[in-house]
């Protein structure tokens, strides 16, 4: 079936779940309407969230090596209760340089000579959805919406920054076989994390997102979950990044003892060139994962993981991914999240996560530290390495409190950076 088809369909499902629900509305008397109106809107819950960050970066090969930037992100919106199996939700994110030190690159204010700290001031609808639910073991969502899929390396919210990018479209959800989760979109817009006007602020065309996923039980156990997906971005402003991707992964976890479990994962994707992109090219990534977890260490759990994840390149056009939340991913200095290098990547991940709940006061603390070991995927050339600490504290179950570090050492790709942020937020 092809694309056009498979929008048509999705589209006409949904004008139909929403004119009958419309005609039922109709037929009932305006006082009825009011009163569940006034229902959805008294029985909703307000959205407010508050991040103070501030970020620093050093940053070697420039004029001016230091950057600063301290900046509020504050969101308040609105999500209503259920009405005739409707909810709706509203809500609008501003961000702000709380000082005039503009002393960084935010992508727009034309400062090429500082290091970039992209969280460029902006005040935005951030989304504005409508969702049904009238269909069993069906969800459908239209509008301004977030999106996370799987484990945001092909697409997610780019949560980390303080501009969240959201997506334009239509979005269905489907439960109805047991174990099984099938979701499938069409984006006509990107809201990016750069801001509006940035000349990359947003992606425009036809993008469909196929994600199908089923959790393997065996012997009355959950060894984990495999998911197949389909990506194809077709952005008329963006032709370079216009691809067609198909891939499989499979993540689960296992008990070995009464506080002993192995972590496990697997991934794999190929990509082509597609529709407008003029150029020719197939890549192909890779992800292997194991680790350990141990409960009950010194009051908490400690987790080891070890990864490797490659992005390859061909004719010097590397494997992309430009609806991820890239900071997750290769390190969080961010050296390869815009990306992929011409000679492709190889990154050699050991992290370390600490957790422990009720100390000091604190809900939950966790301590985390990570290496990473950059190559290239063709040519034998060492990038550089990478060292990254990271320290959260959640406070009286919604305050957050963070410090990070990140410093990537620099062999024979980019220049030497370090990165340091403490933020603050609250959520209500």
């Amino acid at each position: 079936m092809k694309n056009g088809q498979i929008t048509r369909r999705i589209c006409a499902a949904s004008a139909f779940a929403l004119l009958g629900s419309a005609s039922a509305w109709a037929a009932s008397p305006p006082e009825y309407f009011f009163s569940r109106v006034g229902d959805a809107f008294g029985g909703g819950k307000p959205i407010f969230v508050a991040r103070m960050r501030y970020e620093n970066v050093d940053q070697s090969g420039l004029l001016n090596t230091q950057g600063d930037a301290l900046t509020l992100r504050t969101v308040l919106g609105y999500e209503t209760a259920s009405i005739n199996n409707f909810t709706g939700t509203l809500e609008l994110e501003d961000i702000r340089a709380v000082t005039d030190n503009y002393d960084y690159n935010d992508g727009v204010n034309r400062r090429p000579t500082y290091p970039q700290i992209l969280d460029r001031e902006n005040t935005e609808l951030n989304r504005a959805q409508i969702a049904y639910a009238g269909v069993p073991k069906n969800l459908l969502t239209v509008g301004r919406q977030r999106v996370i899929l799987d484990n945001e390396r092909f697409v997610g919210n780019v949560g980390w920054r303080q501009n969240e990018q959201t997506y334009d479209g239509v979005r269905l959800d489907n439960t109805y076989l047991p174990n099984t989760a099938f979701s499938y979109l069409y984006i006509n817009r990107v809201n990016r994390f750069l801001g509006e006007d940035n000349p990359l602020g947003n992606f425009k065309g036809d993008i469909h997102l196929i994600n199908l996923s089923y959790n393997v039980v065996l012997g009355g156990f959950n060894w984990g979950k495999a998911t197949a997906y389909s990506y194809l971005l077709d952005m008329e402003n963006a032709p370079a990044l216009t691809t067609e991707t198909y891939g499989g992964r499979f993540a689960g976890a296992h008990p070995i003892t009464h506080s002993w479990k192995v972590l496990y994962g697997a991934e794999y994707a190929s990509q082509t060139d597609y529709q407008s992109n003029p150029l020719n090219f197939s890549n192909d990534y890779y992800m292997g994962e194991l680790g350990l977890t141990k409960d009950r260490l010194l009051g908490g759990s400690l987790t080891g993981t070890v990864n490797m994840e490659v992005l390859s390149a061909e004719k010097g056009v590397g494997f992309s991914t430009p609806l991820a939340t890239g900071h997750k991913f290769a390190g969080w200095a961010d050296v390869f999240t815009a990306a992929t290098p011409g000679t492709g990547l190889e990154d050699r991940e050991a992290m370390l996560v600490y957790t422990k709940k009720q100390i000091l006061g604190i809900d939950v603390l966790r301590l985390t530290a990570a290496y990473h070991d950059f190559e290239s995927d063709g040519g034998n050339i060492d990038y550089g390495d990478e060292t990254n600490l990271m320290v959260t504290a959640d406070v009286w179950k919604r305050v957050v409190l963070l410090a990070k570090y990140a410093n990537y050492d620099a062999e024979r790709f980019a220049t030497d950076r370090k990165k340091i942020w403490f933020s603050a937020e609250i959520r209500y």
